[in-house]
């Protein structure tokens, strides 16, 4: 059996063990994204996603050197026409990221969460200015919001329920996880949760602080994608014409998003503290 594990990194195995030899970056992405996608491709395409920077015929080369190396380690797990690529149809594999799907579409959040080690290809270097990066950030996202919305639900139903301890727990997990995500993502499932439990009786102080933190957070979420909704970016981009976006319509969306505000002046002051230490000519006071 082949298994790629990709959440957490990137790690891969044949019969148990691993390759004799780790693969190079531009091995081991070209392998991913075969494995994800699982469907036949254009060589063309392919050296283009991973390559695009690059012109064609540099491009078409590095894809030929992947190859080998995948050839070299995996054998005819890689099938190759004339035309297209793409892994044995019937291989013997096994991927991490699909199984969590699997796990989700069966409402095994559980045995999802025991998977989810971490983002998708974290660590990964290589191929971030191609569309290949463009691509990993999708598919992670995806994953990422699919994890963190059954996980906000069964902790919500648990609370909801009354069964606080259950619902701390998962909870826990949920803080791990959200703060790399819009609060908007989670915080609408667990509002009705928080006033069940706020309607409860017993509750422990701590667990009422709790509470209240989340809502206060709710609210502000729910205020600033508002604001997010009435941009100009916003609509583009759920409308499928990002490509429409200008750079008035980003820094619209910036000024009305806290979390981009403060990156934004963050790396402002960052810029000006950097040239002001290396001019000699200036003097700090």
């Amino acid at each position: 059996m082949l298994r790629i594990s990709t959440l957490g990194g990137l790690s891969i195995t044949r019969d148990g063990e691993p390759l004799t030899e780790p693969l190079m970056p531009d091995a081991a992405a070209l392998l991913a994204y075969l494995a994800l996608t699982d469907r036949p491709h254009p060589r063309k395409a392919l050296a283009e996603l991973l390559w695009g920077e690059e012109p064609p015929d540099v491009a078409l080369s590095n894809l030929d050197q992947a190859l080998t190396t995948l050839r070299e380690h995996l054998g005819g797990t890689i099938v190759l026409t004339a035309d297209t690529i793409c892994l044995q149809p019937d291989a013997d594999l096994w991927l991490d990221a699909r199984e969590v799907e699997a796990d989700l579409g069966r409402g095994q959040v559980d045995e999802a969460l025991a998977l989810y080690a971490g983002p998708f290809l974290e660590g990964f270097s290589g191929h971030e200015a191609s569309p290949f990066g463009a691509w990993r950030h999708r598919e992670g996202t995806h994953l990422h919001e699919m994890v963190v919305d059954a996980l906000a639900t069964r902790c919500a139903r648990l609370v909801a329920s009354g069964d606080l301890g259950a619902g701390t727990t998962y909870a826990a997990r949920l803080r791990e996880l959200a703060p790399t995500l819009p609060p908007h993502i989670w915080q609408d499932k667990l509002q009705a949760a928080l006033c069940q439990l706020d309607a409860g009786e017993g509750v422990e102080d701590a667990q009422e602080a709790e509470a209240q933190r989340w809502r206060e957070e709710w609210e502000q979420a729910q205020t600033e994608r508002e604001r997010l909704h009435q941009t100009t970016a916003y609509e583009l981009f759920a409308n499928g014409r990002e490509t429409e976006i200008t750079q008035h319509d980003f820094y619209q969306f910036v000024r009305v998003n806290e979390y981009f505000k403060a990156k934004a002046q963050e790396r402002r002051y960052t810029i000006v503290g950097n040239a002001v230490a290396n001019d000699e000519t200036l003097v700090m006071k």
